[in-house]
């Protein structure tokens, strides 16, 4: 069953589509079971992760106890002023998010990943955003096991501009701001994770029981988790994302 929803998931981001499956996953074993089954079919590589549900209202959403963690693929990374498709196959939603990267490789293990290798590893820090839609027609009243399956939903990346002095900022409390077509329609800030920050999310991902022997890669990012609420957007959109002294970023939402 894995393979087979692997490959359907894998023709439905290519043709930017949704599909109907006829066995869900039922567990978040079987979830992140079916997540590698995509990622070993899909013709990509991977240039960063990301975490989703990091707070506890979206983790009750999806019907799941933590966050889980994706793949994002080389080519659905956009860099900051873009013109960036969205599929007109499902509906695709934007979220304003910290994304920080790494400059050695670092790898989950039985006695955990330390606060001082985790920071010493912390190349930059930047703003981002997230384009995210479910390729799966059937959703469940719980999705989150079809979340994972799906790779969390990414759709597309943004990455604004990286800053490297990254360490004279407050994580906890950095504002972050989400403008479409001019006008603010949501803000938040760096701490609005079950973890108080980005680089706390960092932290939990690689100290996830899951992510033991797997790797963050030197060169790659991860997308933390949304500080502003997942938005409907569509072709012809502009967006802006004003995450004060870190910097802004901009994308015009194109046909895919």
């Amino acid at each position: 069953m894995a393979i087979s929803l692997a490959q359907s998931l894998v023709n439905a981001r290519a043709n930017q589509a949704t599909i109907k499956v006829d066995s869900l996953p039922n567990s978040v074993d079987e979830a992140y079971l079916m997540q590698q089954a995509v990622i070993d079919a899909t013709n990509d590589s991977i240039s960063g992760l990301k975490i989703g549900a990091t707070n506890t209202a979206t983790q009750s959403v999806l019907g799941l106890a933590e966050p889980f963690y994706g793949p994002v693929f080389k080519s659905d990374v956009f860099t900051n002023e873009s013109n960036v498709p969205v599929s007109k196959g499902y509906l695709v939603r934007v979220e304003t998010e910290f994304v920080i990267g790494v400059n050695r490789t670092l790898t989950g293990k039985p006695d955990g990943v330390s606060n001082d290798e985790i920071m010493a590893a912390i190349d930059w820090i930047a703003p981002g955003f997230e384009l995210i839609g479910s390729r799966i027609k059937n959703i469940p009243t719980l999705p989150g096991h079809c979340a994972i399956a799906d790779g969390g939903g990414s759709h597309n990346v943004v990455l604004g501009t990286p800053v490297h002095d990254w360490q004279h900022y407050d994580w906890q409390q950095h504002q972050a701001a989400l403008s479409i077509n001019a006008k603010t329609v949501a803000s938040g800030h760096s701490g609005d994770s079950i973890a108080g920050s980005p680089i706390g999310m960092l932290h939990w991902l690689l100290n996830y029981e899951r992510f033991e022997n797997q790797q963050l890669l030197a060169g790659q990012f991860v997308f933390c988790g949304t500080s502003t609420p997942p938005l409907e957007v569509n072709v012809g959109d502009t967006l802006e994302g004003d995450f004060g002294a870190l910097g802004k970023i901009k994308a015009v939402c194109t046909n895919a």
